[in-house]
């Protein structure tokens, strides 16, 4: 797996760099750090998914 679609990649991350990511991608940035993190890896493996054309 991918460090961007692994939870603890970013629950190693400050508050404000999670808030940063979400912001840049348009997921909403006031939430818990957990679910800020929570947010991305969902975010990032709906991507890849995407891309490779690959059922999640």
């Amino acid at each position: 797996m991918m460090d961007y679609q692994n939870l603890n990649f970013y629950l190693k991350k400050s508050r404000k760099e999670l808030q940063k990511l979400c912001k840049q991608n348009d997921l909403p940035a006031n939430r818990s750090h957990a679910q800020l993190a929570k947010s991305l890896v969902s975010l990032f493996k709906v991507d890849y998914h995407i891309v490779n054309k690959i059922p999640p």
